[in-house]
């Protein structure tokens, strides 16, 4: 009742605490530290049972030492300790020479570590140690292309194991084996699309279980193959081809998140072989070997990918003149909203927030009086006569403190001198999308230079529990959204276009499995991008996780206990702000981490999910 402002008299043990009290899974971190604190004899509550107390009813039993908190049904939570998975495939990143910085950049040096991804060839590739399967394992080859599934058949039967092929949009209808030794997704060299991510998702979640017991029996793989240019899209992609298989890696890599027992691959085949044959000697020979994850295939080629931290240089560009129009997806809030005030202070452009919460209207002067959360939440309900179920007081106070941060936000980019204009829209409505920002442009009689692409949703399920509706919104947020944004402008007069990728898309994030596809489909779209448009800045950038948001005092506790450290907001937008000042051509894909974020093992480092990301 205290952390909510319900009062207590209207709460029931058998309340929900997401679908009745509205309460999302950062309150509830919140209220469950709280309640540790009151109760410090009480059984402790750790990170991985946030996601199994899910009514009043279980968090009582468990503090009265009735239940344990594991989940039913033999299924595994998510919970903050356990989404913290490492990164061991990647070693700490090599390091460049220091140079001169300014003032202003040895403060950024202080606190962030910005990245870039290259290409380096495997070495020592004969000397690495093989993987085995049970002998006369099964393996599924799921792919349209016949001629090289076929050229693997013939490959691995020579190994003794019982491959067969299907279509990947038939993995879901097949009847699930006890034991499936194997799981290789091939694309097709022509385009993929969303539908084939689905397909590969809930196909791989259809024969999880199967995959699971065989590598708790002896050994199990789980292998994607993209079709980009043998280097992940980092070489030679083709500008004309959509490279939404690009996915694949970010479902490998959370899959080797989740599922420890199952071995995971993400290769990128190049075309260059000779025939299938080829292809496939190269694919099979490495769907067995240990080592990177991420591995590019092309003829007389392995190369893995790595990160090279770039010390802080002064750009020598000026991307945007007064008054120039910027476009920001992602709303007025948190993340965007400080980088839109940073753009604000360096640039003073037209900046256009988009975002999902309807355009505030001023405030009766009953509310404008209220300033607590219990307040505001009390008198929501009286004067709704009892009629109010509290998931609507609580959904109707978080609009208004939304309401309350867009003013926060649209305040100080004026008092910088820059203007700004908020507007509510579906971003992954393409044709609300563009009539908006048609009409916008007209009215201001400029056309759009830079694009800041940072909304994005969460929705944190471990692979056997996520659902079409939960993929569908968040891939959809970040693809389509992108896609949306494109058809919108001239690209003729685009100087600038970011994008907000995750730590989820370069390491892989348990829980994430949805959000690592749809960022590292955004990675791919920026190396096409930046190709297709050569007089532009293209990036994308690769976000640890920042302190603000939905970040609160209880989420910083468990994040320090777990050595994790946060981006700070300012820091991370000023960042934003030098990057920018690039010339086109510069690193394409970026990760930006808080110093001290990266360890020896690296980590990734979801934050738990309230709907909205935080990067």
């Amino acid at each position: 009742a205290e952390k909510t402002g319900y009062p207590a008299e209207m709460l029931e043990l058998d309340m929900a605490l997401d679908t009745d009290l509205g309460i999302d899974s950062i309150k509830r971190v919140e209220i469950l530290s709280a309640l540790q604190e009151r109760l410090p004899q009480a059984p402790v509550i750790k990170p991985e049972h946030f996601g199994v107390l899910h009514k009043l009813r279980d968090i009582a039993a468990f503090l009265a030492g009735t239940s344990d908190g594991r989940p039913e049904s033999g299924r595994s939570a998510t919970g903050a300790s356990e989404l913290l998975g490492s990164t061991q495939q990647f070693a700490r990143p090599n390091q460049d020479q220091p140079v001169d910085t300014d003032g202003s950049l040895q403060t950024l040096s202080a606190s962030l570590e910005r990245s870039i991804l290259r290409v380096a060839p495997l070495t020592n590739a004969s000397a690495r140690p093989l993987l085995r399967l049970q002998p006369g394992a099964l393996i599924w080859i799921a792919s349209e292309d016949e001629a090289l599934s076929g050229a693997l058949v013939q490959r691995l039967r020579m190994r003794g194991y019982f491959p067969r092929c299907l279509p990947v949009a038939e993995l879901c209808r097949q009847e699930r084996p006890a034991l499936l030794g194997a799981l290789v997704i091939v694309a097709n060299r022509q385009p993929e699309d969303e539908a084939f991510l689905q397909h590969a998702l809930f196909g791989l979640q259809h024969v999880g279980p199967a995959l699971r017991a065989a590598g708790s029996q002896g050994g199990a793989l789980f292998v994607t193959v993209s079709r980009l240019d043998g280097a992940f899209g980092l070489v030679d992609l083709d500008a004309g081809r959509d490279p939404f298989d690009g996915g694949l890696a970010g479902l490998a890599k959370t899959v080797g998140q989740e599922w420890p027992d199952v071995h995971c691959k993400a290769l990128d085949l190049a075309d260059d072989f000779a025939d299938s044959d080829q292809a496939a000697a190269a694919l099979v020979e490495e769907m067995f070997c240990s080592g990177p994850v991420e591995v590019g295939l092309a003829r007389g080629r392995q190369s893995t990918l790595e990160r090279l931290v770039q010390p802080w240089k002064t750009g020598t560009t000026t991307p945007f003149q007064p008054g120039e129009v910027i476009v920001l997806s992602g709303g007025a809030r948190g993340v965007t909203a400080e980088v839109a005030v940073a753009l604000a202070r360096a640039f003073r452009p037209t900046l256009i927030l988009l975002g999902r919460t309807p355009e505030p209207a001023p405030e009766p002067d009953w509310l404008a009086a209220l300033t607590s959360e219990n307040e505001i939440k009390r008198e929501l309900g009286n004067r709704a006569n009892g009629s109010a179920s509290l998931k609507w007081v609580s959904e109707q106070y978080r609009l208004v403190s939304a309401h309350r941060e867009i003013r926060r936000t649209l305040a100080r980019i004026q008092d910088t001198g820059a203007r700004v204009l908020y507007r509510a829209v579906d971003i992954r409505d393409a044709t609300a999308v563009k009539a908006l920002l048609t009409t916008v442009c007209q009215q201001l009689g400029a056309p759009i230079r830079g694009i800041i692409h940072g909304a994005g949703v969460l929705a944190d399920a471990r692979i056997e529990d996520k659902t079409v509706e939960q993929f569908e919104r968040v891939y959809t947020t970040k693809v389509a959204g992108l896609q949306a944004l494109l058809r919108a402008v001239d690209p003729n007069e685009l100087r600038v276009l970011v994008l907000f990728s995750s730590l989820s898309a370069r390491f892989g994030r348990a829980g994430q499995v949805d959000y690592a596809i749809a960022n590292e489909v955004l990675n791919k779209l920026a190396h096409q991008q930046a190709r297709r448009l050569p007089h532009c800045r293209v990036v994308s950038v690769n976000w640890g996780p920042w302190d603000g948001g939905m970040v609160n005092p209880a989420l910083k506790k468990i994040f320090a206990q777990e050595g994790l450290s946060l981006i700070p907001l300012e820091a991370g937008a000023n960042y934003l702000v030098e990057e920018l000042r690039s010339a086109p051509g510069d690193a394409v894909e970026v990760v930006v981490l808080a110093n001290g974020a990266a360890t020896a093992k690296e980590r990734a480092s979801p934050l738990p999910s309230s709907g909205r990301s935080s990067v």
